[in-house]
């Protein structure tokens, strides 16, 4: 059976099972200059609409000067003790283009990950992390409200859960994440 939404998947239990939005930003301004960095995103549980499903996707957003190349990406709680920028356990990888771990996304635009298995807790922060392996730039939204970046420079620590030494970004922006949806 075809569904016109694709966004929308009807299941035998007659319940409609939809990707709903757990936190969202704009970025559509530009920030540049994250070749070989390591890049957190935090997302506190206040700025969390939504927790639960089955499934997670995220929606990363390329600057408008340049695109980024990012050869992988993670994403999992936030540690509740230790540095604001660790996991709590280890993450679960994000993959993009049916499997890959790593991805190119071209001035200006988007890139939906691969759903995976993953389920958002509402109640801690939330953590996306990626590693950008060539020039890159990527979209910045200076009013995403709860949300916290941090960088460090020459490291592929994406997927490590305890990580020291990381500058804060600043408060209330994202850099190049643009969207976190869970599946319920």
């Amino acid at each position: 059976m075809t569904f016109p939404f694709p966004s929308v998947v009807a299941n035998s239990s007659s319940h409609v099972a939809t990707w709903q939005t757990n936190a969202q930003a704009n970025p559509t301004g530009n920030n540049g200059g994250w070749n070989g960095y390591t890049h957190r995103e935090r997302i506190l549980a206040a700025g969390l609409s939504n927790g639960g499903g089955s499934k997670v996707r995220v929606t990363l957003k390329a600057g408008s000067s340049a695109g980024f190349t990012i050869d992988s990406c993670y994403i999992g709680a936030g540690a509740s003790v230790g540095d604001t920028y660790d996991f709590e356990t280890t993450p679960t990888q994000l993959l993009f283009n049916g499997g890959n771990a790593g991805v190119t996304v071209t001035t200006g635009n988007s890139i939906l990950s691969d759903e995976i298995t993953y389920t958002v807790d509402a109640s801690k922060n939330l953590i996306v992390s990626m590693h950008f392996s060539a020039t890159s730039a990527v979209g910045i939204d200076t009013g995403a409200t709860n949300w916290n970046g941090y960088s460090k420079a020459a490291v592929s620590e994406a997927g490590t859960v305890n990580v020291s030494g990381y500058s804060a970004g600043g408060g209330n922006v994202s850099y190049g994440l643009a969207k976190v949806e869970s599946f319920v």
